[in-house]
C-alpha cells in the first residue's frame, strides 16, 4: 500500500502501470488462484515489469526509486512517438527516482542547479522559465527542453441549468436574459484565464470544448465569445446580481475562486463562493444550492463519450441539470456510430451546441508540460497511466 500525504496524481498510476508491473510480493502470496476470489496475477505478474522498486532505498511517500529488473525478460525498446531511441532495450536507465516536493519552487530551483532531470512547473513558475511558450534563455540549463502531453482530465466551469435564477426556462424572454447573464459570465472568465491564467500559451492553446484534445483535436473548438483577442467584456446593464460558486477547499480552489470572482465584478456579478469538502457528492446528488460550479472531470475510459454522455437529458451523471432533445438528437447519432472520422465529426457538433446553449467552460485545460535536460529522451506521458518510465533513456 502507498500511502500518499500530499496530491500525487502522477506517482500511484506510474506504479501501478502493467508496463512497470510492481506489485508487493503479500499480494502476490494472498492472489495465488488457490480460489475464485483469489485470482492470480496472471496478465502482468510481478517481476515481468522492466523496473522493480527498490523498498530500502525508497523513502514514501516522498520519494521511490525503480531499478532495472534483473530478473525480467530483455525487451527491445518501442519506437515512441517522435522516433526511435538511442537505446535499444528496456530498460533505458538503470535507475529512476521520482520525487515529490511539496513547493513546486524546490523543483525549479534543484532542476536549474542540474540536480533532477525533469519536473512539471507550478502554474506560478511559468512566468519565471517560460515566455511565448518558450524557455527564457539562462533561466534554466542550456540544454533544457519542453515536452508537453495530452492528458485526460479536466476542471469544467458548469452551470447548473435546472436553477430557475440562471438556468434555462421555458419562457422565452426568461431564456434570453439567463442565456445572456451565462454568456456574459463565460466571457468574463474567458478574459481572466486567457489573460491571466493560461499565461504564454503554458497550459494550451485558446480553445474551448468538453472533450479533451487527446480524444477529439480537430482544430480548436471556439465556442461564442471564447476568442483570447477580443476586448474586455462590458458592464452588463441593470442590477448587480449574485452568483452561488461552489467548490471544493484547498489552494488551488481558492486561487481559482478568486480569480473568477475578480473577473465577473467589472460585469456587475457578485461571487458568492462555497468551499465544502463534500460539494461534488452534493452536486452530483443534486443537494447542492449552487448555479455555478467547478468540476474536476477524468474519463471513465478512453472516449469522447465520457465528457459528451453526462449532457443527455436522462443521463444519471447528468451534473449540470442540462436538458435539449436536440442535443439528444444528436448524442443518439453520435452513439450509434463506431470510432472514426464520422463520428469526431458529430462529437464536434455536439461541443458546438454546448457552447451554445450552456455554455461550459475549462478552467484548466488537459495538457502537461514537463522541461526536461536535453540528454534525456523518451518523457513520454500516457493519457490515463502517467509517465511512461520504461520509455525513459539516456542519450549518449
Amino acid at each position: 500500500t502507498l500511502r500518499l500525504t500530499r496530491p500525487q496524481p502522477e506517482r500511484p498510476a506510474i506504479l501501478a502501470s502493467p508496463q512497470l508491473a510492481i506489485v508487493p510480493p503479500e499480494c502476490v502470496a494472498y492472489y495465488d488462484g488457490h480460489d475464485d476470489a483469489h485470482p492470480p496475477f496472471a496478465r502482468h505478474p510481478v517481476g515481468s515489469g522492466p523496473y522493480a522498486l527498490d523498498h530500502a532505498a525508497s523513502e514514501l511517500p516522498r520519494a521511490a526509486v525503480l531499478v532495472a529488473n534483473p530478473a525480467a525478460p530483455v525487451t527491445p525498446m518501442p519506437t515512441p512517438p517522435g522516433g526511435p531511441l538511442p537505446c535499444a532495450t528496456l530498460p533505458g536507465i538503470e535507475r529512476v527516482i521520482l520525487e515529490n516536493y511539496a513547493s513546486p519552487e524546490a523543483a525549479l530551483r534543484l532542476f536549474q542547479a542540474g540536480t533532477i532531470a525533469a519536473f512539471a512547473p507550478g502554474q506560478a513558475h511559468f512566468d519565471e522559465v517560460i515566455e511565448g511558450g518558450a524557455l527564457i534563455p539562462g533561466k534554466t540549463p542550456a540544454d533544457a527542453r519542453v515536452v508537453r502531453e495530452p492528458v485526460l482530465a479536466t476542471t469544467l466551469l458548469v452551470f447548473r441549468m435546472s436553477d430557475a435564477k440562471i438556468g434555462h426556462s421555458d419562457d422565452p424572454a426568461i431564456e434570453r436574459e439567463h442565456r445572456a447573464l451565462r454568456y456574459a459570465i463565460a466571457a468574463a472568465f474567458d478574459d481572466a484565464r486567457y489573460r491571466r491564467v493560461i499565461r504564454n500559451d503554458a497550459w494550451a492553446a485558446p480553445a474551448t470544448q468538453v472533450t479533451p484534445r487527446a480524444l477529439l483535436d480537430r482544430g480548436a473548438v471556439l465556442h461564442p465569445a471564447a476568442d483570447p483577442e477580443r476586448t474586455r467584456p462590458t458592464a452588463r446593464p441593470g442590477e448587480r446580481v449574485s452568483v452561488r460558486y461552489m467548490t471544493a477547499t484547498g489552494a488551488a480552489a481558492q486561487q481559482e475562486a478568486a480569480i473568477l470572482r475578480e473577473a465577473l465584478r467589472p460585469i456587475g456579478v457578485d461571487l458568492e463562493v462555497i468551499h465544502d469538502d463534500l460539494y461534488l457528492s452534493k452536486i452530483l446528488s443534486g443537494q447542492a444550492e449552487a448555479q455555478l460550479f467547478s468540476l474536476r472531470y477524468d474519463a471513465d475510459f478512453p472516449d469522447a463519450a465520457s465528457f459528451l454522455d453526462p449532457f443527455v437529458c436522462a443521463s444519471p451523471g447528468n451534473y449540470s441539470g442540462y436538458c435539449s432533445p436536440g442535443y439528444d438528437a444528436v448524442h443518439a447519432k453520435f452513439a450509434s456510430l463506431p470510432a472514426g472520422e464520422a463520428r469526431d465529426v458529430i462529437a464536434e457538433g455536439l461541443e458546438r451546441i454546448l457552447g451554445a446553449e450552456v455554455p461550459v467552460r475549462p478552467i484548466d485545460t488537459p495538457e502537461l508540460w514537463m522541461i526536461t535536460r536535453g540528454w534525456l529522451r523518451g518523457v513520454v506521458r500516457h493519457p490515463l497511466s502517467g509517465l511512461r518510465v520504461e520509455l525513459l533513456c539516456r542519450d549518449p
